[in-house]
């Protein structure tokens, strides 16, 4: 009988139940016991003479603010397990997670040699950092757990083997930016006719060099009359409250948040600050306006060339923000403005 596979896995605070934002700077711990996803892992692969011998965890803003530390720790747990093959919990559309599972998924190929796979949303900003280790492609949202685990372990088993050899539109995972030269018997004029010919009939067709696709946005039609026109004030630069009351995140965001400027004609030093992790930050919290220009709006709106400031500001971060997240936000922030009678807005970025 064969040796027995012996797999190690690794999630964040959530899936293992520890607690949301709140818990996210979670140490990383090994848990007594399965729990969550590595629990229903255990079901999935227990039909291939393998166990999960050991669950780490760690919270998503831990890892993301003490990285270094965190993978030292977690490698330690992990090589101590001996496993055979590592799995991180997939991470969907979470920027900050599906990051923390990639970088920890990428140390334990390079550094202890051992097979690692996870999943993500192919937009999530993590997919660009889990080379050498491999990611599977998911939805954006947490949904079927148990399907995305059972083609890990599918996945994995086959990277164990020396079995995946192919492109990863073959294999089915997230490019890694890796290209390797293939012998093809027929010139790339016999190869480019039938692609053309397809494009030209409107017939689906797979292409050799794969272009980023940008979405086209229509500009808006302009606002005829700003004398009478509510304007609100938006910002990507992470303007907060002094203390950030709800926990923004410095990067990888994925909430946004509105607060009410009623009554202020400025952004007072000492009770607003940025918490962005892309740019120095001592110019803007010793003037929050240079940021976001509450300031000017209020002497537009007293000299009525606006009609009307909105009395709440919105904010979020654009620090290495997922795609995904970024259209969410957008689409939610648009769709709350237009409810209050918003008619334009000034998108401060960083």
């Amino acid at each position: 009988m064969a040796d027995q596979i012996k797999v190690v896995f690794y999630m964040n605070q959530f899936f293992a139940g520890i607690g949301g934002e709140e818990k996210a700077d979670q140490i990383p711990i090994e848990l007594e016991e399965l729990k969550g996803p590595a629990l229903a892992l255990s079901q999935v692969i227990k039909e291939s003479n393998a166990e999960v011998v050991k669950t780490v965890v760690c919270g998503d803003s831990f890892f993301g603010e003490n990285e270094e530390q965190a993978k030292k720790e977690l490698l330690g747990m992990i090589k101590a397990a001996s496993p055979d093959i590592f799995l991180a919990s997939p991470a969907f559309g979470s920027g900050r997670n599906g990051v923390a599972t990639a970088s920890i998924c990428s140390a334990v190929t390079q550094e202890l040699g051992i097979p690692a796979v996870t999943a993500m949303y192919p937009d999530n900003p993590g997919s660009e950092l889990v080379y050498p280790a491999y990611a599977l492609p998911t939805s954006n949202r947490a949904e079927k757990m148990i399907n995305v685990l059972e083609d890990m372990w599918d996945f994995a088993l086959k990277v164990k083997d020396g079995e995946v050899r192919g492109s990863a539109a073959r294999e089915n995972y997230i490019p890694r930016g890796v290209r390797k030269n293939e012998v093809d018997e027929s010139t790339a004029a016999e190869r480019v006719l039938p692609l053309l010919l397809s494009k030209i009939k409107g017939e689906a067709y797979v292409t050799e060099v794969a272009l980023p696709k940008h979405d086209a946005v229509e500009a808006p039609k302009p606002v005829t009359n700003m004398k009478k026109a509510t304007l609100a004030l938006v910002t990507e630069g992470s303007l907060v409250p002094f203390g950030n009351p709800d926990k923004l995140e410095s990067w990888w965001g994925e909430h946004w948040y509105k607060y009410s400027i009623e009554g202020l004609d400025d952004f007072e030093k000492g009770k607003y600050e940025t918490i962005h992790a892309g740019f120095e930050n001592a110019n803007i919290d010793d003037d929050p306006d240079r940021l976001l220009p509450l300031d000017v709006a209020r002497i537009a709106e007293k000299e009525g060339r606006i009609g009307k400031l909105f009395d709440i500001y919105l904010t979020t971060t654009g620090m290495e923000t997922a795609t995904s997240s970024a259209k969410r936000m957008g689409r939610e922030m648009a769709e709350f403005l237009r409810s209050e009678g918003v008619d334009a807005a000034i998108v401060t970025g960083t």
